[in-house]
């Protein structure tokens, strides 16, 4: 977290939006409901990849300070219109009187509605002298689209399921460093997922999007 300065003359004029009831969701899941935030004129760049056109946009709320727990990068901004944001960066006012956080929305074909944890492990020793495999968490309910990309007949009742999957996301530079990391997996709630990644390439650097080739575990 940094302090941000605040001068009228610089910030004001850039408050397009009159202050609107949006909702915050933490990473950890956690919910709040503010009112009158305030939130700079939106920057929208569309253009045309792989999957179809993606829209990039990109805006700063302008929060209460007495929020119940402090804004963190990865947290969901839900606005007035239903559409959701993705907190990048947070900064106090150097009067500590609001939260400033910059956010971007991703929109893509089939969108980000899917929500992941992110998970990476490291091999020691039990008591007995074998190998013990601990998971850690780096990221919680992250957003993500998840794709089957193929199948495969399940020995057990000869009925075909997804076995690979193809999963977007926008990382975060708080666990961007253990994407080189192997094992590294994702587990997705609902549908009831475990996913072993083997690959982590850029999907769309324009979008910051990156996707991950998955096997189901």
């Amino acid at each position: 977290m940094t302090l941000t300065l605040f001068t009228p003359q610089g910030d004001l004029p850039q408050l397009a939006d009159g202050g609107e009831t949006i909702a915050l969701t933490w990473p950890d899941g956690r919910h709040q409901t503010v009112c009158n935030a305030m939130r700079a004129a939106l920057r929208r760049r569309p253009h045309v990849a792989g999957s179809g056109e993606v829209t990039t946009a990109q805006t700063t709320w302008h929060l209460p300070a007495d929020l119940k727990t402090q804004p963190a990068i990865g947290m969901l901004i839900t606005d007035a219109a239903g559409e959701q944001w993705m907190a990048t960066a947070v900064t106090l006012a150097a009067n500590g009187s609001r939260w400033v956080v910059a956010a971007r929305q991703v929109t893509i074909p089939g969108g980000l509605a899917d929500r992941v944890h992110l998970q990476t492990a490291s091999l020691s020793k039990d008591t007995h002298g074998g190998q013990l495999l601990r998971w850690r968490t780096v990221a919680v309910h992250w957003a993500a689209n998840v794709q089957p990309a193929s199948t495969a007949r399940h020995a057990a009742d000869g009925m075909a399921g997804p076995a690979q999957f193809r999963v977007l996301m926008i990382p975060s530079r708080r666990w961007s460093a253990v994407l080189n990391q192997r094992p590294l997996r994702l587990l997705q709630a609902y549908p009831s997922r475990r996913l072993l990644v083997t690959s982590v390439e850029q999907a769309d650097p324009l979008a910051g999007l990156l996707a991950f080739t998955a096997e189901a575990a």
